[in-house]
């Protein structure tokens, strides 16, 4: 019998900011434990909505008037939100999009 190695779980896609046409960059909150709500809005560039993911690890943080400022179009966060929220938007995410482990929100 031989022994298998534990192979390194892949790094959950959490704590980043999205940005449109620059990727993905690791956040922290300033004090380690918690995001506060400044932080929160100076990473989206204003008022924030938030979204939990469908199974609540983790939750998407975004302008709530981004579409109104004509932000740009965020394929990368898009792509993720479809693919693990379980929602949808029809006009989808706009601007910069954190996704933050449930923890810190």
């Amino acid at each position: 019998m031989t022994k298998t190695k534990n192979k390194k779980q892949p790094e959950k896609m959490m704590n980043v900011l999205i940005a449109p046409g620059v990727g993905m960059t690791k956040v922290k909150p300033a004090n380690g434990k918690k995001f506060t709500l400044k932080e929160l809005q100076k990473m989206v560039g204003g008022y924030i909505e938030m979204v939990p993911n469908a199974t609540g690890e983790f939750c998407y943080v975004w302008n709530d008037s981004g579409l109104l400022l004509g932000l740009e179009f965020n394929p990368d966060a898009n792509f993720h939100f479809f693919l693990k929220s379980g929602y949808y938007r029809d006009l989808g995410l706009v601007g910069n999009v954190a996704i933050v482990e449930k923890k810190y929100c």
